[in-house]
């Protein structure tokens, strides 16, 4: 599952690089995930720095951190291309390969089952497996853009222009 967008940023490549370094903090140890995972860590905390990963001069990588599972949270790859306006940062968002594949191999068993069993229950438990895979990403992603373009935008979460 992929989803590409792209943001006009009316500054330039360096002020739009230290806006995305200002919400991305580094990589947590293993601990703090466990305490995160359990509820220990207050959430709060990360204000807005709620993205971990790398943050280069042109690039980045990132991806969000939430308390609770975190399967269909998309990994951010991102582009900072100058323009005559300023730059556009250019989005890729997509699951973790190694959980899509695992959805696919999962579909795939249940698939091999159904079709020669003509079994309808498990062809709709593998249709809704896959609903609620696509459901889950998608409104990870909004949460995700919407916090994005709220940060390299300077503006509020909520009054975020989409593009």
């Amino acid at each position: 599952m992929f989803y590409f967008f792209h943001i006009e940023v009316p500054a330039p490549v360096s002020v739009v690089a230290e806006k995305v370094r200002a919400i991305v903090r580094r990589e947590p140890a293993y601990g703090a995930y466990v305490a995160l995972w359990k509820g220990g860590y207050d959430e709060s905390a990360l204000g807005l720095r709620a993205f971990v990963g790398s943050v280069q001069d042109s690039s980045f990588k990132i991806r969000r951190i939430r308390r609770g599972k975190q399967d269909f949270l998309p990994e951010i790859w991102g582009t900072l291309v100058e323009t005559p306006t300023g730059t556009q940062v250019k989005l890729k968002m997509f699951m973790r390969p190694v959980r899509a594949l695992v959805l696919a191999f999962i579909l795939a068993v249940a698939l091999s089952i159904v079709i020669p069993n003509r079994s309808l229950f498990l062809g709709i438990c593998g249709v809704f497996m896959l609903a609620l895979a696509c459901w889950g990403f998608s409104s990870e992603v909004v949460k995700t853009k919407r916090l994005l373009v709220a940060a390299v935008l300077d503006s509020p979460e909520g009054s975020a222009p989409q593009t």
